[in-house]
């Protein structure tokens, strides 16, 4: 996946400073608030869930790929038409996601 931000692994400094660990340079600041330790794990695992989003959305896809119609209408007729649904809805969040990521 080609990024435009500093690539990672992110770490946490302090006083919640998200640092890029090989670079040691800031990539962002945590507020001090109550959240401001929860929001700076979120914002270093940043690059990391954003690879793996990435590699998720693309296995599925090949899966997709590769499964005949008939597969999924077998599936739909095995009652998991309402699973199959949650999982588009879950692909297309992906790559929502991805695509406000990576600002494409």
């Amino acid at each position: 996946m080609e990024t435009k931000w500093t690539p990672g692994p992110w770490g946490i400094g302090d006083g919640n400073e998200v640092y890029a660990v090989e670079a040691y340079r800031s990539v962002a600041m945590a507020c001090w608030h109550a959240e401001g330790d929860a929001n700076a794990r979120l914002i270093a695992a940043a690059p990391d869930l954003a690879e793996a989003l990435a590699a998720l959305e693309a296995a599925n896809e090949e899966v997709a790929a590769g499964r005949p119609q008939g597969a999924y209408l077998a599936m739909i007729d095995g009652g998991q038409s309402d699973a199959l649904a949650r999982l588009d809805d879950a692909r297309r969040n992906a790559r929502s996601a991805l695509t406000r990521a990576t600002g494409g």
